[in-house]
């Protein structure tokens, strides 16, 4: 084996000499969930190992990354969220602006942050050229090239990723919904399967379970999935109770699950609020009104404090859709779009959006223009015809023949 002198280099360099915060980093890269509370306790960790060690490089890449992908996943999407990565990101620089490390923090920083995929792969390649065993880097650049939409390439660089760590339950978590949204529901089944065999997270059931119900459309099956879940009323599981209990239509059930939500997190209960409002409208309440109208206020607080969350717009038309707000579901149904404009992975979700807004406030056409447009489209959780069949959010588009002659056509 030859190895490069960068290679050399790594294998003798010493991450640190403070075994507690070599503990502290290793608990925290094993923490390993995506909610609100797993933030918390991943920052807190890392803050921790920096703290004892200033110059812990590895601790500092994984700290100023959980910020930027906090600000990117919507957990924290605020403006001190991201300068709290670029400060993490600093001191990096300060210690080693040309370190690998630093280079993949760069680039997590302008990736996740804004969304300048030229800068983010620049940064990621020249980590991946310094070291050529580097998983994670590898891994890195597969995700830029999936939201530019270039997925043969994507994948190609997510199995060299998997090759030199097939124990990565993120990367086989990843390839799966990379299959998923390229529409070949067999591969990403195969893939969720073996992340869940290694890492038991529960967000890896759900999205598995929404594939499942995207393209088989067995409500029964995805229930299934969802019960593996060592517990299956863990936050990271309402998701995918709430679609399940939705597509099934057994809307008491529903909202009995997200009244029952243990979180705190404030983004997570404003996306209950608006599925609230929305259950008890689709099942004629009375309550449906002052629910609604509890989630716009949610949510406008959300936007106030991150006006660049798309996810919020998009829960904020649907809201304004069902209350008949027409002109306001439209406008930000399409801020939304406008926000993702660059990314080809996510942008096609707020045009499904857009979509169901257009079917509830009475422009069918240029829903159903948008409804063919996104069968054929591959993108982050796809539209498939077993959806348009299921999900109520397209029942005003039920009778229209346009409507039925598409979902024959896609049978």
């Amino acid at each position: 084996v030859t190895l490069q002198a960068s290679e050399r280099a790594s294998l003798e360099e010493r991450p640190t000499d403070n075994i507690e915060a070599y503990q502290l980093y290793i608990r925290a890269k094993a923490t390993g969930c995506t909610t609100g509370e797993c933030d918390a306790l991943i920052v807190s960790q890392l803050d921790r190992a920096v703290a004892l060690d200033p110059k812990f490089l590895p601790a500092w890449y994984a700290l100023s990354r959980e910020h930027s992908y906090a600000y990117h996943n919507t957990i924290d999407r605020t403006e001190a969220r991201l300068a709290r990565a670029k400060a993490a990101l600093d001191r990096m620089e300060a210690i080693d602006a040309n370190h690998p490390y630093t280079r993949l923090a760069r680039g997590f920083y302008y990736y996740y942050g804004f969304r300048d995929y030229d800068r983010a792969l620049t940064e990621f390649q020249a980590a991946a050229d310094a070291r050529p065993n580097d998983a994670d880097a590898r891994f890195a650049v597969s995700l830029i090239y999936r939201r530019r939409a270039q997925y043969d390439e994507a994948l190609r660089n997510m199995q060299e990723a998997i090759a030199l760590d097939p124990k990565n339950a993120q990367f086989l978590w990843d390839t799966a919904d990379t299959y998923d949204a390229t529409r070949q529901p067999e591969l990403a089944a195969k893939f969720y399967e073996q992340a869940w065999a290694i890492a038991k997270d529960p967000s890896m059931i759900v999205d598995a379970a929404a594939s499942v119900l995207r393209y088989q459309g067995d409500v029964a099956a995805a229930q299934r999935l969802l019960e593996r879940a060592p517990n299956p009323e863990a936050s990271e599981c309402l998701i995918g109770w709430y679609n399940l209990y939705l597509y099934s239509r057994k809307y008491d059930k529903g909202l009995a699950k997200l009244h029952a939500s243990p979180t705190r997190y404030p983004a997570m209960q404003a996306w209950i609020g608006c599925m609230i409002g929305m259950m008890e409208s689709l099942r004629g309440s009375k309550n449906a009104k002052p629910a609604l109208e509890d989630a716009v206020r949610q949510i406008e607080v959300q936007l106030h404090d991150a006006p660049g969350s798309y996810g919020h717009h998009g829960a904020l038309a649907m809201v304004y859709a069902f209350l008949g707000r027409s002109d306001d579901a439209i406008r930000e149904a399409k801020m939304g779009v406008d926000l993702t404009g660059k990314d080809e992975f996510v942008a096609p979700q707020m045009l499904e959006v857009l979509a169901m807004v257009y079917a509830r406030t009475g422009h069918a056409d240029d829903a159903l223009d948008l409804v063919e447009q996104l069968l054929t489209t591959s993108y982050d959780d796809p539209l498939t015809v077993e959806t348009l069949r299921l999900n109520p959010m397209w029942d005003p588009l039920r009778d229209n023949p346009k409507f039925k002659e598409i979902l024959k056509r896609s049978s």
